[in-house]
């Protein structure tokens, strides 16, 4: 039982940029805990409409799986420029977790053996086949999610027992990179 997760999810625009194209969120529904962490290809204000239609589409079908969530996305997008996203489902009462990407935004975790891979792809443009992956968290594990604008060289060690929102400033901060929006969310359970 892992009730009373801590959660953070922040994105920044590009240096110089108005509109960001990332998006990371999150939905609490009874014991169930979505995040999504969505991309806009490139970024400006075009990234940006593509990264809020997929935030309205994962709102209104959060009950819905994660497959269904990222292929009825795929349709939905049709016409902008498309995301990568990952979506992550946490049961809180149970640590019961279901994990799925299309493209590159990553998941890194501190403290369990859980590989969180993607799959290739753009939803919107060029969705292939996704696979979902469950596993269970514990106690004591932290699970960040970041898109491409932040570089995957972020000392993981260093981030161990530290708080979400705490996570979510460094990464913001020192790791961050200059030529694309960034974005990330982080659970510790």
């Amino acid at each position: 039982m892992i009730d009373g997760v801590e959660i953070a999810a922040a994105v920044r625009a590009m240096p110089g940029e108005r509109a960001c194209g990332d998006r990371a969120v999150y939905w609490r529904d009874e014991d169930v805990l979505l995040v999504a962490v969505i991309d806009g290809l490139g970024h400006g204000p075009h990234a940006a409409t593509a990264a809020e239609a997929a935030v309205a589409y994962v709102a209104e079908h959060r009950a819905e799986s994660l497959e269904q969530i990222v292929t009825g996305c795929d349709r939905a997008l049709r016409g902008t420029r498309g995301v990568v996203m990952t979506l992550l489902r946490l049961r809180e009462s149970t640590g019961e977790c279901w994990h799925l990407g299309v493209g590159n935004v990553e998941a890194r975790i501190i403290g369990a053996d859980a590989p969180l891979l993607t799959s290739p792809g753009v939803v919107g443009a060029r969705l292939r086949q996704v696979r979902l992956r469950s596993f269970v968290l514990a106690r004591g594990v932290t699970v960040i999610l970041y898109t491409d604008g932040i570089s995957s060289r972020f000392p993981i060690r260093e981030l161990q027992g530290r708080g979400a929102e705490a996570i979510v400033r460094v990464l913001l901060t020192e790791h961050a990179k200059d030529h694309d929006d960034a974005g990330c969310a982080v659970l510790v359970t």
